[in-house]
């Protein structure tokens, strides 16, 4: 439960997942075949087990890699954890000098939505179940995987309004039920933060060569 999905050379990567007991949490890395539709498990686990993350695949230094910013562990408590998965070589590796550092109120978040434009990840947005008034966040950080090590993180422009998670239902049936979610847990969050209005979120990102659709993808069914 509360995972996100990654393909890659026609095989799609789960990076672990908050299991049926209690909000335990498995850290195990398992892909799926999309030919022949078998599921597997790697036999590699993730660093630091977590749950509600969105996978960024980004290039670095070491090849492809699958990227988790933070995420909820298995305590129940929003980590600062950088992490990835390398497909090609069935490794992970953590960024100690380069932690995921999205806060409400100086308690760590979990991002509201990420997404990879040009080899870099935008993280925008989040919440977690400690935070208090307002309880989301506005902000967006900008991750480059190419950067000196203590210097991949960056600050975008503040979201308009406050975001809150994207969240990816369970396969839907049909083109209405598909429309539906969309317009749910897709259209109206990244609309909350990324309207034109008198915040700065459109302009921000205009500066930035992106808009809004850039940010918006069909969900993983």
């Amino acid at each position: 439960m509360r995972f996100d999905t990654e393909v890659y050379n026609g095989k799609m990567y789960m990076l672990g997942f908050r299991t049926g007991t209690a909000g335990a949490t498995d850290g195990s890395v398992w892909v799926l075949d999309l030919a022949t539709q078998v599921w597997s498990d790697t036999g590699v686990d993730m660093p630091v087990p977590v749950s509600n993350y969105t996978i960024a695949k980004l290039t670095d230094a070491a090849g492809v890699g699958l990227y988790l910013f933070g995420g909820r562990d298995s305590a129940g408590a929003c980590t600062t954890t950088v992490q990835a998965y390398y497909p090609d070589t069935n490794t992970t590796a953590q960024f100690a000098a380069d932690p995921w550092t999205g806060q409400v109120n100086g308690e760590i978040v979990f991002p509201g939505a990420v997404e990879v434009v040009g080899n870099k990840a935008y993280a925008w947005g989040g919440f977690c179940g400690t935070t208090t008034d307002p309880y989301v966040s506005s902000d967006t950080l900008i991750f480059d995987p190419m950067a000196a090590a203590g210097s991949r993180w960056t600050a975008g422009q503040p979201a308009l309004g406050r975001c809150i998670p994207v969240i990816r239902e369970p396969r839907r049936q049909s083109l209405f039920d598909w429309w539906r979610y969309v317009r749910r847990f897709v259209v109206e969050p990244v609309r909350q933060c990324a309207d034109a209005g008198p915040g700065q979120s459109r302009r921000g990102l205009a500066e930035q060569g992106l808009t809004p659709s850039a940010f918006i993808r069909r969900p993983r069914m």
